[in-house]
Order: C-alpha cells, then structure tokens, then sequence
C-alpha cells in the first residue's frame, strides 16, 4: 500500500518589492515520480503574474493562499516553455 505524502509550502510572490507568499499543499502518493508541472499564479496582493514550478504531485496538489491559479500544466502533456509563452513569462 502506498503512503500518501503531504507537504505545505510557502513560496515569494515573484515581484521582490511584495511581501506576499503563496501557500501550495503538495501531496502525492508513491510511485508518482513523474508527476511534475507548473502552476501560473497571480498574485492576490500586487497582482503580478507568475510562474511556479513543482518537482511532483502537481496533479493532486492545490494552491491555498496567496493567489489565483490561472493555468496548471503537467510537463508530461505539455512542455512548459509554451505555457509560459502565453502569459509572456521567461
């Protein structure tokens, strides 16, 4: 039987002039190696759109504060450079 693993993190909004930060619930459940992707954020605070990369479990992680999802991907459907390119992120 595979153990569930659940991880709160805080990361920075991506403008270093907000003091905000954005909480993510990772969770995933071994084997899932594979399972990473992005999310492209928007800040609640100074509405700065973003970019925020997770090593596994994007799929069955949730952003919980600090802002709004506005795209999640899964590198294994869609390459992440393309993502980005639409939201004119680099």
């Amino acid at each position: 039987m595979s153990e569930r693993k659940v991880c709160l993190a805080e990361y920075p909004c991506a403008n270093r002039a907000c003091h905000s930060h954005v909480v993510v619930e990772q969770n995933w459940i071994p084997p899932e190696v594979n399972d990473s992707g992005g999310y492209i954020l928007k800040c609640d605070v100074c509405e700065c759109v973003f970019h925020l990369h997770i090593d596994k479990g994007i799929l069955s992680s949730r952003v919980i504060s600090g802002a709004k999802v506005l795209e999640l991907y899964d590198d294994e459907v869609e390459r992440g450079d393309a993502v980005l390119a639409r939201y004119g992120i680099q």
